[in-house]
């Protein structure tokens, strides 16, 4: 079984890029007029963060997140959902290929 990679941060830190790829049955796949929608859920809350990626090559599935510090002001342990909702309408959703974990500023 592959293991998830953990991406961490400082509550509020911000301009955290994170680039990934959609593929399909491990084979590169254009996303061209697709949606790719994130939902960052933390388990322990219930609270649920949505946001849409940047398609940035589109025939290579290449996207990208940049989280400010709004995305990173509650801390806590996020599970991850990416669902690419292509233009005929069909859907595939990938749980957890990543992690954030947000942990607390310290206080000086």
């Amino acid at each position: 079984m592959a293991s998830t990679t953990l991406i961490k941060c400082i509550q509020n830190d911000n301009n955290i890029r994170l680039t990934f790829y959609i593929d399909k049955d491990m084979r590169v796949e254009s996303i061209l007029g697709a949606i790719v929608e994130i939902q960052f859920i933390n388990k322990t809350t219930g609270y649920v963060m949505t946001r849409n990626a940047t398609i940035t090559d589109a025939q290579a599935g290449e996207c990208l997140l940049v989280l400010t510090s709004a995305d990173t002001n509650l801390v806590g342990n996020y599970m991850v959902e990416i669902t690419t909702t292509y233009s005929n309408g069909t859907k595939l959703t990938v749980q957890n290929p990543f992690m954030l974990s947000v942990t607390p500023q310290l206080a000086y």
